[in-house]
């Protein structure tokens, strides 16, 4: 990505959803595109993923807010592996 880029797209498909013993779960694989340019393509065991836990809300390191904003959030594990 530059500051010349004109769009920025992220394709994502949802492969899994279900719930464990420590509660709900998505598992995806997403495409990161600069134009028309193909940037970084996530998938497998290392996908990106989410899972709903009870709580107040996100605890981010670097005191990034609920989108990321000010820090990075940690890097998530796929549910079992």
């Amino acid at each position: 990505m530059t500051p010349a880029t004109r769009l920025v797209r992220v394709e994502m498909e949802i492969l899994e959803a279900g719930s464990d013993a420590r509660g709900g779960y998505a598992v995806a694989e997403a495409t990161l595109w600069g134009d028309d340019t193909c940037i970084y393509r996530v998938s497998g065991p290392g996908g990106p993923g989410v899972r709903v836990v009870p709580g107040e809300g996100p605890a981010t390191p670097g005191g990034a807010d609920a989108r990321g904003r000010g820090g990075r959030l940690p890097a998530r594990r796929r549910p079992g592996a």
